[in-house]
């Protein structure tokens, strides 16, 4: 069948077929490498603007870090002051009506909470006995007893480490405020825990931070919000809504997003920056709105920090760099596509030009004339 097709047709099969296929492979190759470079430019645009937020989160973190270390100093040294105020009471008794104003006495010179306890019995249970904390009434708050187990049935971790002998720091709450307590056993001269007494430094650092978030967000379409593992919202950008809590609030398809994100925070550790994406609807929009949150723990606050923004807003160099990247594989096609068409074009034109050259005679052409034979002019 191919001796049928003429030598134009096979001339210039051949000739588009030497023409397609280089310029194939060279396209091949320029989409391969525009993918990857937009591929790595996008993951790249991405990871900036993460970073951006990120950076954001460990600064406050450090910020709630450098504040929590403070007051754990200054917990341990009232404790150090109360210690060496009660080993100058000789002969003191926990069960004496003389150890109620001791508390007042420790607390003027610390300027902090104290609460002194009596060991009830060898389980661990321990009775307030002095306290310079007052009720709404004004009487001495001596309700608060430490158990050896919670409410919900889990050991008490301040009662542990007095039984073991151990000063333990950690966070309470009082009145919805916030306090670094430090607790400290006391032991008899046979060096048996007797009672404990505690110093609590009230949290006075909401202004600082709230002065921390607005100098971050300056300039910044970003959301900052600040929640416990509750669901409280403790602090945000505005402030109006500070207080308020969210546990209840719901997405698009009726999830829990508070609960979802908290849940991610708890298994966070150090300065380990977590994602959540979601979808929200905001009263008075038609559609739901893609939204995207970077989360921090800090575990001694029993805080989630979370910075987040719509999608589009976020990630609006990444999509810029696809967009381009797409725009420059369209390109390459389309160029690809026309220099196909010019070259089959030019060489369908030389492969006339050549057929053409093939029909004229070559050499020098000599025109016969017939010539007369004598014997036929003899008869004539």
């Amino acid at each position: 069948m191919w001796k049928t097709v003429t030598f134009q047709t096979r001339l210039w099969a051949a000739g588009f077929l030497f023409i397609l296929i280089p310029l194939a492979a060279v396209t091949c190759v320029a989409f391969r490498h525009n993918e990857s470079m937009t591929s790595e430019a996008a993951a790249f645009s991405q990871a900036l603007e993460e970073r951006d937020l990120d950076e954001i989160l460990r600064t406050l973190r450090s910020r709630c870090a450098a504040q929590q270390e403070k007051l754990d100093q200054k917990a341990l040294d009232g404790l150090r002051v109360a210690r060496e105020f009660i080993a100058r009471q000789e002969g003191l008794s926990l069960d004496s009506g003389a150890i109620v104003p001791l508390a007042d006495e420790i607390g003027r010179l610390v300027w902090q909470r104290c609460t002194i306890f009596r060991r009830q019995n060898d389980a661990g249970d321990f009775v307030p006995v002095s306290t310079n904390v007052a009720t709404p009434t004004g009487a001495r708050d001596l309700a608060k007893r430490l158990r050896p187990v919670g409410s919900d049935g889990t050991p008490n971790p301040i009662v542990a480490a007095l039984m073991k002998g151990e000063t333990y720091v950690g966070l309470s709450r009082e009145d919805g405020t916030c306090f670094t307590t430090a607790y400290e056993p006391i032991h008899d001269r046979r060096n048996r825990i007797i009672g404990a007494f505690s110093i609590a430094v009230r949290r006075n650092g909401a202004d600082d931070l709230e002065q921390t978030i607005d100098r971050l967000l300056a300039g910044r379409s970003i959301d900052l919000t600040v929640l416990d593992s509750k669901g409280s919202l403790l602090l945000s950008r505005d402030g109006d809504s500070d207080g308020v809590h969210l546990w209840d609030a719901h997405n698009e398809r009726g999830g829990l997003v508070l609960d979802e994100i908290c849940r991610k925070a708890a298994l966070l550790g150090g300065d380990e920056i977590g994602s959540h994406q979601y979808r929200w609807k905001i009263p008075g929009e038609n559609g739901a709105r893609c939204r995207v949150a970077r989360i921090i723990s800090f575990a001694p606050w029993d805080w989630v920090i979370g910075t987040g923004c719509d999608r589009n807003d976020l990630y609006t160099r990444r999509d810029r760099t696809i967009e381009a990247g797409m725009t420059a594989r369209g390109t390459i096609g389309a160029l690809a596509g026309f220099l196909v068409l010019f070259f089959s074009l030019v060489w369908f034109v030389l492969v006339r030009s050549t057929q053409s050259l093939r029909r004229r005679p070559r050499g020098l052409v000599v025109k016969t004339v017939p010539v007369e034979s004598n014997r036929g002019r003899e008869e004539i």
